[in-house]
């Protein structure tokens, strides 16, 4: 199988080589056609939600990434990184973009381990390498070493229900069964019994995990990882129905240790992403849309600010519509609702965007600011918050909305993604 793997950051583009050769352009990668026609079918099927396709001046026919980043790997085994944009990533050396690279990796990383309803809140980036680890690589990491932790703690075991023909009554005899297999061999008896095993579905969904990934990674070091988690394993038996036994695992407090495990188990075995795709050229795919977690992560950070510790911040509260009578329709949903007591003191919508000066934010983010000044009318301010990419000084970050003849402030902040702060 094909392991090559090649990275570009939102924005950036991937093109068809003419050679048939993958190499490195500069609005980012060109592949063999056979390769781009895959990641087009994907797109297609997907409306032009990951990536669109587009025309560029001396590359013809381009498959641009959008704001979702993450992996995508195509049956052929090329594995394709999206990486959100932090810095500059034209006009640089190849050890430069090298560096941009992993800086953006290591803050989206970051950023992933706040992601609601997500297996990357419980991992350690202390103890995971991700030095110049891919981030398909970095996933089966994570996956790998929370494995090992659950080994080391000892698996659960549970009474399996079995039905065999065996040589001896044990059990529960299955008549119909019986008189089926057994009506000329007096001396077996088809029996349901039950038997304490560690072969519950739980074990059955890693030991499958770790076997599909032994040929998904070109990693040496994860390769032996993962064969050593695999022998660990060796009384597990492999999932004959993976579906059956999704539906079989058991959330209770006895089965806490697994809860990460088994969504990591869902995300490689049945491609529940954090996004919902579909289509048949593509083999896998993890992708994340940065709005939302930079969402996830400016509140997290919010909640940690010393600033804020006596304000309680709600996230997606929905506590108002556009129109209230005679039924309630067109929700609001705020990204970042705070509070003061009881009254709402600021809302904030996080945008993911590059943003260098005022005309570069779209109208319809400050009518949807509006929208909030007037329906949350205790608010004092509203603020649109973009991550500080760029300098960002040269326009003016305070404006006013003039409601009922009362000033109501507009406010544009940047949140510092180094430094995990809201700026001026």
């Amino acid at each position: 199988m094909n392991k090559k793997s090649f990275t570009i950051c939102e924005y950036q583009c991937i093109s068809v080589h003419e050679n048939s050769e993958y190499q490195k352009t500069d609005i980012g990668y060109a592949i063999p056609k056979h390769e781009f026609d895959a990641v087009e079918s994907f797109i297609l099927e997907n409306d032009n939600l990951f990536l669109t396709i587009s025309q560029k001046h001396g590359y013809g026919k381009v498959l641009q990434a959008q704001q979702y980043v993450g992996t995508i790997q195509t049956k052929k085994g090329l594995t394709i990184e999206i990486l959100p944009k932090i810095g500059k990533t034209q006009s640089v050396d190849n050890v430069e973009r090298k560096t941009i690279q992993e800086s953006s990796r290591q803050i989206l990383i970051k950023m992933l381990k706040h992601l609601k309803n997500s297996p990357f809140k419980e991992f350690n980036r202390a103890n995971l390498r991700t030095q110049n680890m891919h981030l398909f690589d970095v996933y089966i990491s994570m996956f790998c070493n929370e494995v090992e932790q659950l080994l080391k703690r000892g698996l659960r075991s549970d009474y399996i229900r079995n039905e065999d023909n065996l040589n001896f009554l044990k059990g529960k005899l299955l008549f119909k069964d019986n008189i089926r297999y057994n009506l000329t061999n007096k001396a077996k008896f088809f029996v349901s019994y039950d038997e304490y095993s560690q072969n519950r579905p739980e074990n059955k969904l890693i030991k499958t995990t770790l076997e599909y990934l032994t040929n998904k990674t070109s990693n040496f070091s994860l390769q032996q990882h993962i064969r050593q988690l695999v022998f660990a394993m060796e009384e597990i038996k492999p999932s004959a129905n993976i579906k059956a036994d999704f539906n079989k695992c058991k959330c209770n407090r006895l089965m806490k240790d697994y809860s990460n495990i088994i969504m990591w188990c869902r995300l490689f075995l049945t491609n529940e992403s954090f996004v919902s795709f579909k289509g048949s050229s593509i083999a896998f795919a993890i992708l994340f849309d940065m709005n939302r977690v930079f969402e996830d992560y400016v509140a997290h950070c919010l909640r940690k600010n010393e600033q804020y510790k006596n304000n309680v911040i709600n996230v997606q509260h929905s506590g108002h519509s556009l129109i209230e009578f005679p039924n309630s329709l067109f929700n609001l949903k705020p990204d970042i609702v705070i509070f003061e007591e009881d009254r709402v003191y600021e809302i904030l919508d996080t945008k993911w965007k590059r943003i260098e000066e005022f005309k570069n934010i779209s109208q319809s983010d400050i009518y949807q600011m509006y929208a909030y000044v007037t329906k949350y009318k205790e608010a004092d301010k509203v603020s649109l918050v973009y991550p500080k990419i760029s300098d960002s000084t040269g326009f003016k970050k305070k404006h006013c909305f003039n409601k009922d003849g009362e000033a109501k402030h507009l406010e544009i902040k940047f949140f510092d993604l180094d430094n995990n702060e809201l700026v001026d």
